[in-house]
């Protein structure tokens, strides 16, 4: 589909003149693609669940523990509850680093990168709650 686009000059950011309007290819496909969409109604009220179970050790006791989240699509920025999950993380992730809340460099795990509490707030700035529930605690036998 980008070959595409790119073939037809669609991406190009030289203005043209259409009328008494001037724009570029690029900036008629975002506002015709963007008026299409919101025509046809493609955004839609839903919601996404996410659970994740831990199973680990605690002051050498095995435990589990379960993190829950439901995250709804987001009218005022005519986003799928999908793709707010995804770009809000990525966005704080960002903030994080521009702050310098992040001072690790190189290719890093999230879990190892990203301080979990500092993260779980940001998201819950952005109304994205996660409910964390310790399942059990069992002290080790031998």
């Amino acid at each position: 589909m980008m070959d595409v686009l790119i073939s037809l000059k669609l991406l190009s950011s030289d203005p043209f003149r259409l009328g008494d309007i001037e724009l570029s290819p690029r900036e008629y496909l975002e506002k015709y693609l963007t008026a299409t969409i919101k025509a046809v109604g493609v955004y839609r009220e839903e919601q996404k669940a996410l659970q994740v179970d831990i199973f680990g050790k605690r002051d050498g006791n095995r435990s589990a523990w379960r993190y829950e989240t439901v995250v709804a699509s987001n009218r005022e920025l005519d986003l799928s509850s999908s793709s707010y999950w995804t770009s809000v993380p990525l966005s704080i992730v960002a903030a994080m680093l521009a702050r310098g809340d992040i001072n690790k460099t190189g290719v890093l795990a999230p879990e190892t990168a990203v301080e979990p509490v500092l993260f779980l707030g940001e998201l819950e700035t952005f109304g994205i709650r996660v409910r964390e529930e310790e399942l059990e605690t069992r002290q080790d036998v031998g």
